[in-house]
């Protein structure tokens, strides 16, 4: 076996050989990443019960793939690969499990498509996992009170506080949204801060919205710009009274002033409830 190396990239060649009609041969490679102690090769039987015991282990964790069910066995497959996904490219980090895009060349905290993950996990009956992931998100708050992981993605903060309201709506947890207004407030002032700088220039493509944004998608000379309105940020003209339909706002009536209660979805549709997420009202309405 020859084993050659160019830059980051690694080319085995397998000595040649004869197969006889019905013969197989089987080869395993141990490939070292990054471990602290220089690794021993394994044998094909060794690698073998290694793969056995990883795929017994996800077979039988406690993890929600019967949540939804469909007729169509491959369909089925299909959600439960879904489900195996999103836990799999999870890692722990500063003691809390942070929900990852991918676990190679997108490991890391993504907040738009990581937002979604999150709110997959609550619709899935996992509340307190994707509570976790949620408190790992908002732990990389700005001292200004903005987000930026990524350089210069402005939408992130909009992201944010969609993510928060939409954990705490699929929770029904408004205790816990309250908690955290003071520093979701920070976000949306971050945000009109962000709109008053793209407000300099009247004739300017970002007028009144967000400053340009080199997204990874645009090409290098060739800067995007952001044509969202988060939460929060609207023109003031157009701003609604009171945040998430007054489910969640400090001006709540207090305990005993009537409201009526909007329930969605029907009883007789909603998924299963388990791990720390209540299907239940959606918002509430002041008289």
């Amino acid at each position: 076996m020859l084993v050659s190396a160019a830059g980051s990239q690694w080319l085995i060649r397998l000595p040649e050989m004869t197969l006889r009609p019905g013969e197989s041969r089987q080869v395993a490679w141990t490939i070292d990443r990054n471990s602290t102690r220089p690794l021993v090769a394994l044998t094909v039987d060794q690698a073998r019960q290694a793969r056995d015991a990883a795929r017994q282990w996800w077979e039988h964790t406690d993890l929600p793939f019967e949540t939804i069910q469909v007729p169509d066995p491959d369909i089925q497959g299909m959600l439960e690969a879904c489900v195996r996904n999103i836990w799999q490219a999870r890692e722990i980090k500063q003691d809390l499990p942070a929900f990852h895009v991918g676990p190679t060349v997108y490991r890391g905290l993504w907040v738009v498509d990581g937002s979604f993950l999150l709110e997959a996990a609550a619709i899935l009956g996992r509340g307190q996992d994707a509570r976790a992931g949620v408190e790992y998100l908002l732990s990389h708050q700005k001292l200004d009170g903005s987000f930026e992981i990524l350089p210069h993605f402005w939408r992130e903060n909009g992201i944010v506080l969609w993510a928060a309201s939409r954990h705490a709506l699929l929770t029904q947890d408004p205790a816990w949204l309250r908690a955290h207004w003071p520093r979701l407030r920070a976000v949306v002032r971050a945000i009109e801060t962000l709109r008053a700088r793209a407000s300099t220039d009247p004739k300017a493509l970002e007028f009144g919205l967000l400053p340009p944004v080199r997204s990874m998608e645009a090409s290098a000379t060739r800067p995007s710009r952001s044509i969202r309105t988060p939460t929060g940020a609207w023109p003031a003209s157009r701003r609604p009274s009171q945040p998430t339909a007054g489910w969640v706002s400090p001006a709540m009536p207090p305990p005993g002033r009537r409201s009526t209660t909007i329930s969605w979805p029907p009883t007789s549709r909603r998924p299963r409830a388990t791990h720390g997420t209540t299907h239940q009202a959606t918002g509430t309405r002041r008289r």
